[in-house]
């Protein structure tokens, strides 16, 4: 059966694509929640205008991505926090740490789950961080879709130092 999307489905596609569907999973699940309509010459013309707008948007979101990763070329952001001697933190610097810090040293204002941070920081150090900006579709938009991450350049975005630190660099 065919179909367009009136939403985001995972796995299945995004909003507007128009694609060819198990009759069962289209008229048990897909239609009767809403999630897409049976194809018809006018809802054609309907997924295309939806198309349309969702590639302006993802282009826009693009490039203003792309405009902050420049902002953030070349650049770091230092996090203070308390430490003993050994380097070990008192406790630790999380992504929303991260994320606080590089609003007031950078101006730039990031989500902090897009910061690629698997465990906090525990140490002393720089450390070397991505942050996902942008959702880019990936594949061919006829179902199956998959995400990918427009990363910054890898560079040291964040580094902890002693709370007591006067050296340059921390």
């Amino acid at each position: 059966m065919r179909i367009v999307l009136r939403t985001d489905v995972d796995n299945v596609g995004k909003k507007g694509d128009l694609l060819e569907v198990a009759d069962g999973f289209a008229r048990n699940y897909l239609v009767p929640k809403g999630l897409a309509m049976r194809a018809t010459p006018g809802i054609e013309k309907q997924a295309d205008a939806m198309r349309r707008n969702r590639n302006a948007k993802d282009k826009r979101d693009r490039e203003a991505a792309e405009a902050v990763a420049v902002q953030f070329s070349g650049r770091s952001v230092t996090v203070t926090a308390r430490a003993g001697e050994g380097g070990r933190l008192f406790g630790s610097v999380t992504a929303s740490d991260i994320a606080d810090a590089v609003k007031t040293q950078l101006g730039v204002e990031i989500d902090r789950r897009r910061i690629a941070l698997d465990e906090p920081l525990k140490e002393l150090g720089p450390a070397e961080l991505a942050v996902r900006l942008h959702e880019a579709p990936h594949g061919d938009g006829a179902g199956g879709s998959r995400l990918r991450w427009f990363d910054l350049p890898t560079a040291p975005i964040a580094t902890a130092c002693p709370a007591t630190a006067l050296t340059p660099g921390c």
